[in-house]
Order: structure tokens, then C-alpha cells, then sequence
């Protein structure tokens, strides 16, 4: 489930919720409500826009999830494309986009909707109903949704037809695909009073036949899934945030997993075969965050702890250093490192900032975003 958004509310939902703009709503797809694309005159998108980043805004004080763009040559940002582009709002909580092909699928929670859109001018293209869709990828010719209410869906990338939702257990909240399946964490996120009893588990669906392949046990609260080259998997279990911590797990041929990782709150995120995965250890009674870098080396398994420098060495750490982390991301090609990030560990209904670093972990720029910066994509 939507966990980062659920505990960050926490200590909001007693100011009540405020109505969404206007201006800036969605409402769910449905045969009664298409979505219908503007007849007003194209809007061009500011030049140069290298990559899109989703924010989620925070519903305890109506902001609206949106998505903005950066010019990672110019060092600039615009905000609120998706918006301008198509004159209709993203939604409610939306979660981490996926780019495949020349679309870009983004799921919306509470919406209940996946959008699908052009990956070079944002335009939408299609509006896909589904039940609180948590985590999208794609492989196969398929993009593949995990949907909080226990189902997975599939998003035939042709002609953007659905099939018939699969059942795979109690919250799902992860997807990633290699060599035909599609691995899907199952969480019981909202079954905290049980301890998360009947999560625990990865489910491995064939993409192509949409069938349930094997069952894989893993720790507690399993949430992210990547995949290497190899084809290996790995799965980010959250624990219970109190005495069970989070691990980086590797599924293994005996339909279980092993421990490579242990840390207090982590993000993760593969580039080929390097998993890249920050921890942030924050205390509470002086609301300060320490955030280290580190990579997994999938060949080798060796852990190494990697630095992120400030440009100038008399840089104020508020400049250059993501204070509270919401996301991980690497450029693919470039091997240029980009971190989302919280104005402060409270700065819940702030606009945040997505940090940037070559691959030496030298730092380039700070960008500002909208509220809560979740995921983005490279145009």
C-alpha cells in the first residue's frame, strides 16, 4: 500500500481534509466519465525538458498530486505540466511512474486510475480504470499493475486494452519483470494489528499466459521489487518500523530469499547490475536525518558505501544533502544520480526538491518540485 503517504499523514488527518481546486480536478474513469482530450489549442511544453518527476501532494490539506519537468542542461524546472498539457488534474496520490516505449504509465491511487501518456509531450492519451493501483512495469509488450485491493492487472501496450484482473493476496505493492514473469510483493499492509500475517510473500506471474507461476516466501512487509541483468530479484521488506528493521532480499531457487541488505529506512533502485539503496536514520526529538549512499555490487554481492559530495566544500548542507528522502532514481545512461526529497523531516505539505549527482556522486543542482516527490522518468 501506499505506506510512505499513509505515515506521513499520520500526525496530519486531526486538521481535516480540504477540498482539491477546482480548477484541478479528476474525477475516477468510468463509462460515465471518459476521459476526453482538450479540443483547446496544443500547449507546447517549456523546451529542453530532459526528465518528468511525479509528486503526490498530500490530501489532509487538498493539494493534488501533478508533474513536473527538468532541464537537467539548463538546471531549471517547470512545474505542473501534465496539468497545462491536458487541462485536467493528475489526481489523487499518484505513485512512481514507469516509461516503456514511447508512453509513460502513471497510477494513481486514489484515483483509481493509470494514465497513460506520450513520453516526449506529456499528452494523454488514455485514462485506464483500475482499483487503486500502487506500482507499475513494463516487459513483455505488457505493463503490469499491482492494485492494492489484492489484484494485478495488465495493460496490453498496443491497443491499451486490460485483461481480467488476477488475484495474488492481500495488498500488493511491488512489480518488477524478467524473463517473462511478472514478481509482485504482497504486503497485507493494512494488517498491522496482525503483524502483517498473510504478506510475506512474492507471487511470480506469467506475464504472457496470466497465470500465477510460483510463490515465494520472504520477510515482513515486502514493498519495492528490481530486477538485474542476470534476471535476479530483489525485494525491499519494510519490517514493522519498530524492532523488525528493513532488508534487501534476493529471491532464490528454493522459493524463498536471502538477506543482503539491513538498514533502518531504506529506497532502492537497480541500474543494470548495481543496486543502488539509501538508509536514513532519523531522531525524532531533534527532527534531524542522517542519509548514507550505498550500492550492491549483484556479481559479486560486496556492499560499498558511496559518497555524495558538496560541489563546494563550504556548502551548506541544506543546499546539497536531501534532508528527508522520498525517492531514488539513476539515469541509465548518464549513471547521473537523482534523490527526491522533503524540505525538512515534517515538510509534509511543502514543496520539496530533487537533489542531483554525477556518477561520481558529485552534486550538480537542486531542483524544486511540487509537493512530495515520488518517482520520475527520463524523457
Amino acid at each position: 500500500m501506499k505506506l510512505n503517504q499513509f505515515i506521513l499523514l499520520g500526525g496530519l488527518l486531526t486538521l481535516g481534509f480540504t477540498a482539491c481546486s477546482d480548477d484541478n480536478a479528476v474525477l475516477p474513469p468510468g463509462e460515465d466519465n471518459p476521459y476526453i482530450p482538450p479540443t483547446s489549442e496544443d500547449v507546447t511544453l517549456p523546451e529542453g525538458q530532459t526528465c518528468f518527476v511525479v509528486t503526490q501532494g498530500n490530501q489532509g490539506y487538498g493539494i493534488s498530486g501533478e508533474i513536473d519537468g527538468l532541464n537537467t542542461v539548463k538546471h531549471t524546472s517547470a512545474s505542473d505540466l501534465f496539468f497545462k498539457k491536458n487541462q485536467v488534474g493528475l489526481g489523487e496520490t499518484p505513485q512512481a511512474p514507469v516509461r516503456y516505449g514511447s508512453r509513460i504509465y502513471v497510477p494513481v491511487f486514489e484515483s483509481n486510475c493509470v494514465w497513460v501518456l506520450d513520453a516526449a509531450t506529456l499528452r494523454a492519451e488514455k485514462q485506464i480504470a483500475t482499483n487503486a493501483p500502487e506500482a507499475v512495469c513494463g516487459g513483455e509488450g505488457y505493463v503490469v499493475v499491482a492494485n492494492n485491493d489484492g489484484f494485478v492487472t495488465r495493460i496490453d501496450t498496443l491497443d491499451l486494452s486490460v485483461s481480467e484482473p488476477l488475484a495474488v493476496g492481500p495488498n500488493p505493492a511491488g512489480v518488477a519483470i524478467t524473463g517473462g514473469k511478472a514478481y509482485v510483493s504482497i504486503s497485507d499492509g493494512y494488517n498491522w494489528a496482525n503483524n502483517y500475517a498473510n504478506g510475506k510473500q512474492v507471487v511470480a506471474v506469467d506475464v504472457k499466459n496470466w497465470t500465477k507461476a510460483a510463490t515465494y516466501s520472504v520477510p515482513l512487509n515486502p514493498g519495492a521489487v528490481e530486477a538485474d541483468e542476470a534476471g535476479r530479484v530483489y525485494v525491499l521488506c519494510r519490517g514493522n518500523y519498530g524492532d523488525v528493521p528493513m532488508t534487501v532480499e534476493r529471491l532464490t531457487d528454493d522459493l524463498s530469499s536471502e538477506t543482503l541488505v539491513t538498514g533502518a529506512s531504506l529506497l532502492m533502485k537497480m541500474n543494470k547490475s548495481v543496486l543502488w539503496f539509501l538508509d536514513t536514520v532519523t531522531d525524532w526529538t531533534t527532527n534531524v536525518s542522517e542519509t548514507k549512499l550505498y550500492t550492491l555490487d549483484c556479481l559479486t554481492d560486496r556492499v560499498s558505501e558511496r559518497a555524495l559530495l558538496p560541489a563546494d566544500e563550504d556548502a551548506e548542507d541544506a543546499a546539497w544533502f536531501p534532508v528527508s528522502p522520498t525517492f531514488l532514481e539513476v539515469n541509465p545512461r548518464s549513471g547521473a544520480l537523482f534523490i527526491g526529497s522533503l524540505q525538512s523531516a515534517y515538510g509534509y505539505a511543502n514543496p520539496g526538491f530533487v537533489y542531483e549527482y554525477n556518477s561520481e556522486g558529485l552534486f550538480q543542482f537542486r531542483y524544486s518540485v511540487g509537493v512530495m516527490p515520488f518517482g520520475m522518468v527520463f524523457k
